[in-house]
């Protein structure tokens, strides 16, 4: 079941050669690898906003926005959510 799920994510991956997918950069501050909600393209700003939970917010020392989260989350909803949502659209 691994090795599946592993495949997946790779097909996923390799799907990203679509331009209309954007999937940005870690920011690393003070050892951590962090996204800022407002750097995102508005489509991910706004779904990505809904699905993430409240408690999942970061707050760093010396940056006083209140909009960064853990780059593994961003991630994981990008690949999971993001792109199978945008493959599942073009198959319908």
């Amino acid at each position: 079941m691994i090795e599946i799920l592993f495949f997946e994510t790779v097909c996923l991956y390799k799907k990203l050669d679509n331009p209309m997918i954007q999937k940005i950069s870690p920011i690393y501050f003070d050892g951590h690898k962090i996204i800022r909600l407002s750097d995102l393209p508005n489509d991910q700003n706004h779904l990505f906003s809904g699905w993430i939970n409240n408690d999942a917010f970061v707050s760093l020392e010396g940056m006083t926005e209140n909009d960064c989260v853990q780059y593994e989350d961003y991630e994981f909803w990008f690949v999971n959510y993001y792109v199978a949502e945008k493959d599942l659209n073009y198959l319908i």
